[in-house]
């Protein structure tokens, strides 16, 4: 059985079957090449996710951790205790 074909937009340079695929064009490919894209974030579904089963864009494996450097203490300078002046 074949795989089904599914088209994804590129947001982050990747290369596929040899060429080198630059953000804003179109790609079609086999779901199951896609999909490893799609969860590295290299490209979203083209057409808003109607493609894959009607799945959404993959967000990633990753997606909710980090993203930005507030880190676990809320942007707090990790250093501010230890640098406290002592009595």
């Amino acid at each position: 059985m074949m795989s089904k074909n599914v088209k994804i937009k590129v947001t982050s340079a990747f290369v596929y079957g040899g060429k080198i695929r630059t953000p804003g064009k179109i790609v079609e490919m086999p779901e199951a090449d896609a999909k490893p894209i799609l969860e590295r974030e290299k490209a979203v579904m083209a057409n808003g996710g109607d493609d894959a089963k009607g799945r959404k864009p993959a967000k990633g494996a990753d997606a909710g951790k980090g993203g930005n450097d507030a880190g676990a203490n809320g942007g707090k300078d990790a250093t501010a205790g230890a640098n406290a002046k002592k009595d």
